[in-house]
């Protein structure tokens, strides 16, 4: 398994004509990826194949750019061709490993050579402050890279290295998220049949999300953009951090049992018929950080994740599978067919363990009577074993 991360790197003060080749640079990276995606709207070519024989002679003739950057524009209009329908505003020029050379002056300041245009290289230094000292780090733990980023004071530096792919185990950290606990985790042993312990995380995000919210409707009424602008980049700042305690945390549950992850695929949660209370609840919900901080954590610690389905997770009853609305009423379970009464977090999470059971150790069997004699219900767990488990 690869993982991959990305360390913005602080440069020196450049001089004003560095300044400006970035600047031309920036300004003809964006038009090469306008003009790209105009001839992709006008032509609707079927492959990158074609869309490169229609526009690299072209483009290369116009913006005199080095020959991989016309290519790797070419490359990230393709991928982002269907969110982007008004063209560009602002797209950073990204340069692979025959694009840009480091080495090490004479005074030992490390530099990065970037080839823009023909002919035409310019060098930027790069500061050795705390984040050099980690990106240090990283390339002395066999950390690679091949691909770096250019941004306005920054260059974006893209690691990646191979760890060893986990191997099944018996015991299920299973990761149930939600809007009032970022994370609620239960511990399955699948040998034993048995809820091992459940757990919650992150309760302080949500509060701390609902304090941002309020002071941003203050701060929207008063048309105060600057101070807007700061709030959403500490509420962006603490939402990562905690994301990656939250992540750490789990890994060392998960670690202590020798066991792996299971976790909702949670996509499109938004809907536009529950609301706009419902929307803003989720939208708080920061998911995508989470899963991806808990991800590049688990590929280095070689611990597996298995995605499973969120459907009904928390409506269905892990006795009898009932799956009703009814069933759930705020913060608490109350399954109204067997009276299964439990906290709705910890029951969610406890259906995302079974049906990770099914995925990971049991992929054949499902609705069917096993050798004993005991029912085996649709997520691969014997139904008279959910009765006394919790």
């Amino acid at each position: 398994m690869q993982s991959i991360r990305v360390v913005e790197l602080n440069t020196l003060p450049l001089t004003k004509s560095k300044e400006r080749l970035l600047d031309g640079l920036r300004s003809k990276y964006l038009f090469c990826a306008n003009e790209t995606l105009s001839v992709l709207k006008q032509n609707y070519p079927l492959t990158q194949k074609e869309l490169h024989n229609l526009t690299y002679n072209r483009l290369r003739n116009e913006t005199k750019l080095f020959s991989q950057l016309v290519q790797t524009c070419r490359r990230e209009v393709w991928s982002r061709r269907k969110k982007i329908k008004n063209g560009f505003v602002r797209i950073s020029p990204k340069f692979e490993n025959r694009g840009f050379k480091v080495f090490f002056t004479n005074r030992g300041t490390f530099c990065i050579r970037f080839s823009i245009f023909e002919n035409r290289k310019v060098v930027i230094p790069i500061k050795k402050d705390g984040v050099y000292q980690r990106f240090d780090n990283f390339l002395k733990d066999g950390w690679d890279f091949k691909t770096i980023i250019i941004i306005e004071n920054q260059v974006k530096v893209v690691l990646k290295k191979d760890f060893p792919e986990s191997v099944n185990k018996n015991t299920i950290v299973s990761v149930d998220i939600g809007s009032v606990n970022l994370a609620a985790i239960t511990v399955y042993d699948s040998a034993k049949k048995k809820v091992l312990r459940q757990l919650y995380f992150g309760r302080d995000v949500a509060v701390r999300q609902r304090k941002y919210v309020i002071r941003r409707a203050k701060l929207q009424s008063a048309n105060n953009r600057k101070y807007l602008r700061r709030l959403k980049s500490k509420q962006s700042n603490f939402v990562k951090t905690r994301s990656e305690q939250v992540a750490w945390d789990i890994v060392r549950i998960t670690k202590q049992f020798n066991a792996m992850i299971s976790i909702e695929n949670i996509r499109n949660l938004r809907s536009h018929n529950k609301g706009r209370k419902f929307n803003g609840l989720v939208c708080r919900i920061p998911y995508a950080k989470f899963f991806s901080a808990l991800n590049n954590i688990c590929i280095r610690e070689s611990i597996k994740i298995i995605k499973v389905s969120p459907r009904h997770t928390s409506q269905e009853c892990p006795v009898c599978h009932m799956i009703d609305k009814k069933n759930r009423k705020n913060s608490i379970f109350r399954c109204i067919n067997c009276g299964r009464t439990l906290n709705s977090d910890r029951n969610a999470s406890l259906n995302i363990a079974l049906r990770a059971v099914k995925i990971a150790f049991q992929p054949n069997l499902s609705d069917q009577i096993s050798e004993s004699g005991v029912t085996v219900n649709s997520l691969g767990c014997p139904n008279e074993v959910l009765v006394g488990c919790l």
